[in-house]
């Protein structure tokens, strides 16, 4: 019989694993020594996304930052579903890991990491406390140097509690020139 701290062990290595593995191509890309690209400066990037839509039961609503060099980025997700019609609003705040493809005015990324999960799926039932679980998050954003917009799709899930929505966004901050 499993005990309950491993049973969340395995909650927070999935997602950590499953964004390790898709981050394992990027470790071997290099360029070769005569390569025109060679000295060439990393791209960092650093933006801030707010977005409104659909979540789990009614409306959702996420806020995040992320930090992006070359094609890995790590983000902070705060990301919220309110009932329309009862019920009690879900919660997520997850610090993710992931990778992402940059092109000359767009980007995309998936992320995955630990999540802090609260609220309460049940109408008849008081908020539950807190409980860590794992978190996935995409995003497709249209952007130029300073400003974007873009689609985000979030999902969370610990031991009782599974929050997931889709949001329009809006993305300020420093994506860079077009590569």
């Amino acid at each position: 019989m499993a005990t309950r701290s491993s049973c969340y062990a395995r909650q927070l290595l999935l997602p950590c694993f499953i964004t390790g593995v898709f981050a394992l191509p990027l470790l071997g890309q290099a360029q070769a020594p005569d390569s025109q690209a060679t000295g060439a400066l990393p791209r960092r990037n650093l933006w801030g996304t707010a977005g409104f839509g659909v979540g789990t039961g009614g409306v959702g609503w996420i806020f995040g930052g992320w930090y992006g060099a070359n094609n890995l980025v790590i983000g902070y997700r705060h990301a919220y579903a309110a009932p329309v019609f009862g019920g009690s609003p879900l919660h997520d705040r997850a610090l993710l890991l992931g990778v992402r493809k940059r092109g000359r005015s767009s980007h995309a990324l998936i992320a995955g990491g630990p999540a802090r999960l609260g609220g309460s799926q049940s109408e008849t039932t008081t908020d539950s406390p807190n409980e860590i679980g794992g978190a996935l998050s995409a995003e497709v954003g249209f952007i130029t140097p300073l400003f974007g917009f873009g689609f985000d799709i979030f999902a969370s899930r610990s031991r009782s509690m599974s929050l997931v929505g889709a949001t329009v966004s809006v993305q300020v901050g420093w994506f860079g020139n077009p590569p």
